[in-house]
């Protein structure tokens, strides 16, 4: 019986999609990879129309990154801060088409089954709470 040929892939996706990263593989926080995508924020506050490119190009290499499980701080809700203001979950939910990029189903099983790294690593978060302390008296 003859091979079948290779299925055709998404838009913005090169190949099958990469394994899932080990938890050595993964980032000790997500500060810096979802800095990748800060850019995609005025769009999914609803203050701007479209996403820029910057936020497209930023979310595709954060999908093909080793660092895609930070990917599940929105999926779960918890941007809303870093982002500004409050998420529009529909624009969220449609980014991946938006910005013509493939998410690999296996995400939303890595958000469930995979410790996900904070957002910011545990010496921040203190050194910030001390700051706002300060700050407030």
């Amino acid at each position: 019986m003859p091979a079948l040929p290779p299925l055709p892939g998404f838009p913005g996706m090169a190949g099958a999609p990469s394994p899932s990263p080990s938890p050595s593989q993964q980032p000790a926080s997500c500060l810096g990879a979802l800095g990748r995508v800060i850019t995609c924020a005025p769009y999914l506050t609803d203050s701007v129309p479209a996403p820029p490119s910057t936020c497209c190009d930023g979310f595709r290499l954060l999908v093909g990154s080793s660092a895609r499980i930070c990917l599940c701080h929105a999926i779960i809700g918890n941007l809303s801060t870093l982002a500004g203001g409050e998420i529009d979950q529909l624009r969220l939910l449609v980014l991946p088409l938006t910005c013509s990029t493939f998410v690999p189903p296996d995400l939303l099983l890595m958000c469930i089954l995979s410790p996900v790294p904070p957002i910011m690593p545990q010496h921040d978060r203190a050194g910030v709470g001390e700051r706002l302390g300060a700050l407030g008296g």
